[in-house]
């Protein structure tokens, strides 16, 4: 991520303790151009079929995602949630949901998404015990598992 930075000033890096005893993961949270959250953050190394869900979401971001009118407004009114996405870079299935995810957060500032690597964050994948990715939890609870396109996680969550 380092190197990524060096490519534009648009890019910050810093390195933030993510946990109480000091121990680091690396995560990247996107912001906007003025440095407020997006409320998106990717914890793991982004490769593998999740690197195309970074670069898409640093595009959407930067650029504003256009949607139809009628899924602005359903996600516009969706309720305030953490939704954290359990993944693995191995796994095809997981860039749709994850990316699906991010636009919640983008397009909404009541909703925070956290995507995982759970190859890189085992504890997440033993208190929820996650056995198949893509997993999808929402405040703290697991609601779904499997692949789901941006109108399918909005049913999922409406």
């Amino acid at each position: 991520m380092q190197t990524l930075c060096t490519f534009s000033e648009l890019f910050r890096c810093s390195i933030v303790p993510a946990k109480k005893d000091g121990t680091q993961y690396p995560a990247i949270s996107l912001c906007s151009a003025d440095g407020l959250p997006l409320r998106l953050t990717f914890h793991g190394v982004p490769g593998g079929h999740e690197f195309d869900t970074v670069v898409s979401s640093i595009y959407s971001a930067s650029c504003g995602e256009v949607l139809p009118a009628h899924t602005a407004k359903t996600i516009a009114t969706l309720p305030p949630m953490h939704l954290e996405i359990a993944m693995m870079l191995s796994c095809s299935m997981c860039p749709p949901t994850a990316y699906a995810a991010a636009l919640l957060a983008m397009q909404n500032p009541h909703i925070q998404t956290d995507l995982y690597d759970v190859s890189q964050n085992p504890d997440m994948r033993n208190r929820y015990q996650i056995l198949h990715v893509p997993c999808i939890i929402r405040d703290s609870v697991v609601i779904s598992y499997g692949k789901k396109l941006l109108d399918e996680l909005l049913a999922l969550l409406a």
